[in-house]
């Protein structure tokens, strides 16, 4: 099977890789175990009791490749939008997809990000193609995010989704060792993807069920703060933890790339800073101000140090700071409604190998500034709720983790644009950040607290407090 994944339609989740085929043309490519593994998930999400349907959905979702697919018509139908349709249904059912969630500024940045990418896309186009193909795009990002956001409420729901995703690491790192000794990938039973491994310099770079090495690598990279974090908030946790940072720490060394293990390093470098974390203004203005000084005492611009950057003597450092500068020089091709001009910069500019320029270059000025408004909303909520909870070393410490993994994901954003299973990572992640950094005065709105009355002594601000539901948050 995976010598027929040139015939598929190489585009992908969203944004879409491949910008001329529109998920039109290609055929239907479902392995026997893929197809049972489907409908045995789709009924599990259908019977289960709620608290559990976070391990039927997000364990297929991301470990089917994304290739899987049917077709239907101009339509690619894949595993993951089949079992978003069945999970939305049973939310639908229960009445959980409307009254479940309190929405807030995050999920609205999101949606607006959605939203404005797949216009500004279909704009360029201006093509019955583009549209199918972002339509598509639209229920693949805020479809998914919204069925993670009903399944993920409070922090109990951000643990067991944690546990998930660390049953998910072992099953996975467990797999990409063996593809490193051996150079066949065994995820190739599923089909869609390449049997045999990629070597670059001599050295295998397992990718598992994700479509390359790098953000498979990536997947394991960002998760190693999650996993730490949920070590120290959850005590059912401890054991999956024990187990999932060796594995993603496996993941990112067997792909072989510099992406995953700066992500990691980002993220251990979040953790040294916990010391000072009632101080995070200071560092944030101080590396302000070591950026503007290494500009102007550089001779060329301070984003070519990322082309210094090779940590296994088989990266392309290079080109990651080329693409950020043509990028920048060619602000006006791209400012209004992107661009499909960028293969014409320079060598190898095709390649859009960094989820900040990608937003830029496919979505225009206006995606871009959504998409760093959604990373803006999730350190803004992260920072309120840490200072919430102050004094609860462990909430607190959790909090900082999820800060950790975040900053990894930028990290991350550098090396790579997000196109497979690792959409789900980052949709995940958000979600679970959305609904931990949920005040409780925000979770008590309309709720009345009983008011309490001294024998000798009536509380007045109490009979206040509780009679406008509970104070000041």
């Amino acid at each position: 099977m995976g010598g027929r994944l040139s015939t598929l339609d190489p585009s992908t989740l969203y944004p879409s890789r491949n910008i001329h085929d529109f998920g039109a043309g290609g055929e239907t490519i479902v392995s026997p175990f893929v197809l049972v593994g489907v409908l045995l998930a789709g009924l599990l999400i259908l019977v289960l009791p709620r608290k559990y349907l976070i391990w039927a959905y997000l364990v297929p979702l991301i470990l089917i490749p994304i290739p899987q697919a049917i077709m239907l018509g101009a339509l690619h139908l894949r595993m993951g939008q089949i079992l978003t349709v069945i999970a939305l249904a049973r939310l639908v059912k229960d009445g959980l997809l409307t009254r479940s969630i309190q929405k807030n500024s995050l999920d609205r940045a999101f949606v607006w990000w959605a939203l404005s990418y797949a216009t500004i896309f279909t704009l360029r186009f201006q093509s019955s193609g583009a549209l199918i193909n972002q339509v598509r795009g639209v229920f693949d990002a805020i479809g998914t995010y919204y069925v993670l956001r009903c399944l993920i409420r409070d922090e109990k729901d951000a643990c067991r989704a944690i546990r998930v995703l660390a049953v998910i690491a072992c099953i996975v790192g467990s797999l990409m060792a063996v593809e490193r000794q051996t150079g066949r990938n065994p995820f190739a039973v599923l089909g869609g993807i390449a049997e045999v491994s990629e070597v670059r310099n001599g050295t295998v770079r397992s990718q598992g069920p994700f479509e390359q090495a790098i953000p498979a690598g990536a997947f394991g990279g960002t998760l190693v703060s999650l996993f730490v974090g949920l070590w120290v908030r959850d005590p059912k946790g401890k054991y999956f933890a024990l187990l999932a940072i060796p594995a993603a720490l496996t993941i990112a060394y067997t792909s072989a790339c510099s992406t995953p293990i700066l992500a990691a390093a980002g993220a251990l470098a979040v953790f040294s800073l916990w010391p000072v974390r009632g101080k995070m203004r200071y560092v944030r203005w101080s590396i302000v101000v070591i950026l503007l000084g290494l500009e102007l005492v550089m001779k060329s611009n301070v984003w070519w140090l990322i082309a210094r950057v090779d940590l296994t003597g088989s990266s392309t450092g290079w080109d990651r700071a080329a693409l950020i500068d043509h990028t920048i020089h060619h602000f006006s091709e791209w400012w209004l409604l992107g661009t499909n001009n960028n293969p014409n910069w320079g060598y190898d500019m095709w390649d859009l190998c960094n989820w900040f320029v990608a937003q830029a270059v496919q979505g225009g000025l206006l995606t871009f500034v959504l998409f760093i408004l959604v990373i803006v909303r999730c350190f803004e909520r992260l920072g309120r709720a840490r200072k919430a909870a102050e004094g609860e070393f462990r909430k607190e410490f959790f909090i900082w983790a999820m800060g950790a993994t975040l900053f990894a994901h930028m990290c991350s954003f550098f090396g790579t644009s997000y196109y497979d299973q690792m959409t789900f990572s980052w949709y995940a992640l958000l979600a679970i950040i959305s609904a931990v950094t949920i005040l409780p005065s925000s979770r008590q709105t309309n709720r009345k607290r009983p008011v309490v009355f001294d024998s000798e002594k009536l509380d007045l601000a109490a009979v206040g407090a509780s009679a406008d539901g509970g104070g000041q948050p």
